[in-house]
């Protein structure tokens, strides 16, 4: 990271600590303030902030799966489990492979909800087409909660809780408790580990076109060999920091590269950046078309 992007990293978490845990903070809860002190400290590796807390959450509201990630509501795809975390009371299927389509009714409620939205019953959720309530079933999903992350009137990313093994409702104290830790801490917080990680605090929907396309000609091929070792990477989820030590780079040189990445695929953001790659076209062309040993050369 570089010295000007390390004050803005400083500066944030400055802001961040007297708004949140300063003499006039309102956090209600001793839990949250413990939240809100540890994910400032993660502010520069957005990924490891969002693994955070959905660790935290899962433990806190003994959920059987808890998933979130970046996205935005006229994004055509939302990407979930970009970050997840499961009870370890019986085997749980990861969300990791579905692809939401930001169209479907049930998910476009959510986007433009101001609170968290139950949906109590999966198997008889109305507000989804069949083809999601199916894959939500296949996934053993039985109840949800879910919101949609926000800074300001700006959505920027949504965040669900899943009942899997039991069906016990998201209600009375768990929802309040819930929707107070989002509007006080992870919206903030996220939103801030947003801003840092992308390099901007506006994000504009960008051509997609080809991201998905046939392998010869996939806009991929603007890449160097190394940038595409650094893309596969970035689509299985990795953050920066473990982009850096997976290939044994300075920190400085995985952001330089991802940010030319994002350039040549005109993308704005490091979450629609993986979101487009993280498609089976293109983890299929990084895959045949990456080479690691770039790096020893």
């Amino acid at each position: 990271m570089g010295e000007i992007e390390a004050r803005d990293v400083l500066a944030t978490q400055k802001k961040l600590y007297h708004k949140l845990l300063g003499k006039r903070a309102a956090i209600t809860s001793c839990d949250a303030r413990d939240l809100a002190a540890q994910s400032l400290l993660l502010l520069d590796d957005a990924q490891q902030c969002w693994q955070l807390v959905t660790d935290w959450l899962q433990a806190r509201f003994d959920a059987d799966r808890v998933d979130g990630g970046w996205g935005r509501p006229f994004d055509p795809v939302y990407t979930p489990a970009q970050a997840e975390s499961f009870a370890s009371r019986a085997p749980i299927s990861s969300m990791r492979a579905l692809r939401v389509e930001n169209t479907d009714p049930g998910v476009r409620d959510l986007w433009l909800s101001d609170q968290p939205v139950v949906y109590v019953d999966i198997a008889q959720e109305p507000r989804f087409r069949s083809g999601l309530r199916h894959a939500l079933i296949a996934a053993g999903t039985t109840t949800k909660l879910a919101v949609a992350l926000k800074s300001g009137r700006r959505p920027f990313g949504l965040l669900c809780m899943d009942r899997v093994v039991s069906a016990r409702p998201w209600e009375g104290r768990a929802y309040e408790s819930f929707t107070n830790v989002v509007e006080e801490v992870l919206a903030p917080v996220l939103s801030a580990a947003e801003q840092l990680c992308d390099g901007t605090s506006h994000l504009v929907p960008q051509p997609q076109t080809g991201l998905t396309g046939t392998l010869q000609e996939s806009p991929l091929s603007r890449l160097t060999t190394a940038e595409r070792t650094v893309a596969r990477l970035a689509a299985s989820g990795k953050s920066y920091k473990e982009i850096a030590r997976e290939l044994d780079r300075a920190f400085s040189t995985i952001d330089h590269q991802l940010r030319s990445i994002r350039r040549k695929l005109a993308v704005r953001s490091h979450s629609q950046l993986v979101s487009l790659l993280a498609s089976r076209e293109n983890v299929r062309y990084l895959t045949h078309h990456s080479d690691s040993r770039e790096y020893s050369r």
